[in-house]
């Protein structure tokens, strides 16, 4: 390795192979690392083109079976994990984890969603397009209001005198609520309005409903991946790992 300049500094290399460097150390101690250099001198010849080492018939069969137990374990596992997480949904725990978290941050999940709020309804394009559509609001009730066509004057002046004063009442309306929102009293206004929202989305009956659909939507796809998991990929015939692989992508 030094005279290949296998690596950049002579002193990497007892460093990257100190088995090998405890391995010749004639103590009784240190002859386990003996086997570590066995094993390492193993690998490189398997890795080798130059060498057959890794291609006989006993190191296949040693390979083969070797993957079969580790598959065989691993889905076990698997499946184990996955039995645990089902569980786990179908107890709520997931429910209290999220009320657990969210509890110690709740004050600040309310003034984050207060301030977002605040912002939305002072924005101008916000504004803008809420204006318009009490505008077109204001347009269908003076046509079609009843109340106003047994008011004893003609069209021709009742109906612009309304328009002036719906656009006067939409104004002032909109004004003051960007004027309140901005102040201390809308501020508390908006705290009070996240709470209930936040108090909605934890408690709501639409949220049971919810959770419940997704808790079965989850339970049935960990079900299709323990079918997954279980099967024996190493039994399978190579048509049928041809056959899994095109269901994969598609």
């Amino acid at each position: 390795a030094l005279k290949r300049k296998t690596h950049a500094q002579w002193f990497f290399f007892p460093i990257f192979n100190w088995y090998d460097v405890l391995g010749l150390i004639p103590m009784q101690a240190f002859r386990p690392f003996r086997l570590l250099r066995a094993v390492s001198m193993y690998m490189r010849l398997r890795r080798s083109e130059l060498s057959s080492v890794g291609k006989d018939f006993a190191t296949r069969t040693v390979e083969y079976i070797s993957n079969i137990i580790t598959e065989e374990v691993s889905d076990r596992v698997a499946i184990r994990i996955l039995d645990d997480y089902a569980e786990e949904i179908s107890d709520g725990t997931h429910l209290r984890i999220i009320e657990a978290t969210m509890a110690p941050r709740r004050e600040e999940i309310e003034e984050v969603l207060a301030e977002h709020v605040r912002l939305l309804m002072t924005n101008e394009d916000t504004l803008l397009s809420f204006g318009d559509l009490l505008r077109l609001n204001l347009e269908q009730a003076v046509e079609s209001s009843s109340s106003l066509h047994a008011v004893p004057l003609p069209n021709a002046i009742l109906k612009p005198v309304v328009r002036v004063v719906g656009e006067i009442i939409l104004n002032t309306t909109l004004e003051t609520i960007q004027a309140t929102l901005d102040s201390e009293e809308g501020a508390e206004s908006l705290r009070e309005l996240s709470a209930s929202i936040v108090d909605s989305v934890l408690r709501s009956p639409v949220l049971g409903e919810t959770t419940t659909l997704v808790e079965e939507i989850t339970l049935h796809v960990i079900e299709h991946m323990k079918e997954t998991v279980s099967v024996k990929k190493w039994a399978l015939s190579e048509e049928e790992k041809a056959e899994r692989n095109e269901q994969k992508h598609n």
